[in-house]
């Protein structure tokens, strides 16, 4: 069974597109945590005006610190926004006033609340609920100058704000933003398989084929590479040495058809009996001068007589 073997293209595309998956982890990262960061400061938001909004109505009816009135606007709150999940209100004493998880008129339990109560501010923090992250902003409330205590602060409010809402929602709306970016990805990398493939592969296997019939002894049609880069400079040399070698080829025919025709010339001394004419051979042995030059050389030989000759013979 063949192996198979992904070519150079599959590779480079690979190698891209894990280049650009990467880049989109880390973007997408970077991202999930910025949208978060903006919901969660939507989140603190809702809750500062929320507390704003029962200071405001605490100022103008100060005599729901001191009733029962206020646990319905603050239950209302609870069901209008689904993403709190508890309001609580302490009068300067510490005890609360109204509470969408518990009774009032005991003094809270939560330890937030006493330094706001003396001083004018403001605190944050979170902490974490059957599994779910939970974001508390305390406030102080101001009201009316109390001359007893010497100060305007009429209590406090503890907003505890679901954060699992806002966790999902980020979710949400960074996979959305990533659906797109994968989608985009099918184009890209079809496109950039294909400029690959025309721009580098193609080349390759231009050049590579031109090799082969070179290594066989046959002389490859030059390569005509236009970009001007590495395989440009690459399909130059190539070329080049295709030229160096059909010039010294045609060279080298030429001297060695010169030697050839030079070998069948006869240089030097011949051996030829004065009376017969033979000639001697390498081998000791003697030969017709004619044989001998025929053998030797390509000159022919056309047998005649003489003027001298055909007078003495047949007079």
């Amino acid at each position: 069974m063949t192996r198979w073997r992904a070519s150079l293209a599959a590779k480079a595309l690979g190698l891209q597109l894990a280049g650009l998956l990467a880049i989109a982890v880390v973007v997408g990262a970077a991202r999930y945590y910025a949208i978060r960061h903006q919901l969660y400061r939507q989140v603190e938001g809702s809750a500062e005006a929320l507390a704003q909004v029962l200071e405001d109505l605490l100022a103008e009816h100060p005599e729901l610190m001191h009733t029962a009135s206020l646990d319905p606007v603050v239950e209302r709150f609870s069901r209008k926004l689904p993403a709190v999940a508890r309001v609580s209100v302490v009068d300067p004493a510490g005890v609360i006033v109204a509470d969408s998880r518990a009774s009032e008129g005991r003094p809270t339990e939560q330890p937030e609340a006493q330094p706001l109560l003396t001083k004018v501010g403001e605190m944050r923090s979170s902490y974490t609920q059957a599994g779910s992250r939970v974001l508390r902003v305390s406030r102080s409330l101001r009201g009316r100058y109390d001359a007893k205590r010497r100060s305007d602060i009429v209590g406090a409010v503890l907003i505890d704000m679901r954060l699992a809402l806002t966790d999902a929602a980020a979710k949400r709306e960074l996979l959305q933003e990533m659906t797109l970016v994968l989608l985009l990805f099918v184009p890209i990398g079809g496109l950039m398989y294909f400029r690959t493939r025309r721009s580098f592969v193609r080349p390759l296997e231009q050049l590579a084929a031109a090799e082969a019939r070179f290594a066989r002894g046959e002389m490859p049609a030059p390569l005509a590479f236009t970009a001007g880069d590495e395989l440009g400079a690459v399909a130059r040399t190539f070329n080049d040495m295709v030229k160096t070698r059909a010039r010294a080829l045609a060279e080298t025919e030429e001297l060695l058809k010169a030697s050839v025709a030079e070998a069948k010339v006869l240089r030097g001394i011949l051996p030829i009996c004065a009376n017969c004419k033979r000639t001697r051979t390498d081998q000791g042995s003697w030969e017709q001068i004619e044989s001998y030059v025929h053998e030797h050389s390509e000159a022919q030989f056309s047998h005649g007589l003489c003027p001298e000759c055909a007078a003495k013979t047949w007079g």
